[in-house]
């Protein structure tokens, strides 16, 4: 505090910046493992399958939840994502939100998790019993299949697919399928405010030789605010990081032309 004090205290001039309202996203429910073989699970619209997926959930955070990540690919169709209360454990309740997705915004075929955004941000408490949906009316995605057991424990994977009747079922773990994976691999996202500075931090009374413009620090846009002072006696830049959880000043030097005040 006594180095705090004595740089508020200093004699600076204040360095202008330019900070904007932001979102950081923090991952709430997630089993985040999947495996490439024998092949992703499919969600399409083939009529001897037509097969849909789904998982289950408990809400560990307070929403808005508006991001789900899925190791997902698309070849054709669009993939139809689906928020859903449960329904005495199943992913049959009450329609909260969703998205559709075309297949030219994701990969062929899936390799890694797609960061994929709600249409619109869905309120949630801890403790919502909630599910997803997939489906793909008019193509065919595949979804690289979560690994073996039951790596999610609050909560069960689904399929509803021919020439099984209409339905749900879930992903049962028997002798002909040692390596049943119990869970689909996923993650779910909520939104947290933030602060960002948008990598502007201008000298007052000095231009870039190269441009003429004013002279910017390059602090990037990443960092949740930037404070910068110009201390003239001790020659050099104080940059401060301010975040809700913690205070850093790094003192940067500065190349002050001598004599200049």
């Amino acid at each position: 505090m006594n180095y705090l004090h004595t740089l508020l205290a200093a004699s600076v001039a204040f360095v202008s910046v330019v900070a904007t309202a932001h979102a950081r996203l923090i991952t709430d429910q997630s089993q985040p493992e999947f495996v490439l073989a024998p092949g992703p699970l499919a969600i399409d619209n083939d009529p001897g399958s037509e097969q849909k997926l789904a998982q289950t959930f408990i809400a560990g955070l307070d929403g808005p939840l508006t991001h789900l990540k899925l190791p997902v690919g698309c070849s054709s169709g669009a993939l139809i994502i689906e928020i859903r209360r449960q329904d005495a454990g199943m992913p049959t309740g009450g329609i909260l939100g969703g998205v559709t997705v075309p297949a030219i915004d994701l990969p062929d075929s899936p390799t890694d998790f797609q960061l994929i955004e709600l249409d619109a941000p869905i309120a949630m408490s801890p403790g919502d019993a909630l599910a997803f949906t997939l489906r793909n009316e008019t193509g065919s995605c595949g979804l690289l299949r979560g690994a073996s057991g039951d790596r999610y424990t609050n909560g069960r994977s689904f399929f509803d697919a021919r020439p099984n009747l209409p339905g749900w079922v879930p992903f049962i773990k028997d002798d002909s399928r040692p390596d049943e994976a119990l869970d689909l691999a996923f993650a779910t996202l909520v939104t947290r405010p933030g602060i960002r500075s948008e990598g502007r931090c201008v000298i007052p009374g000095r231009e870039d030789p190269a441009t003429g413009r004013p002279f910017e620090l390059p602090i990037s846009e990443f960092v949740p605010a930037c404070r910068c002072f110009q201390d003239a006696g001790a020659r050099e830049m104080r940059c401060g990081i301010l975040h809700p959880d913690f205070f850093v000043i790094r003192r940067i030097p500065f190349p002050l032309t001598l004599g200049q005040p």
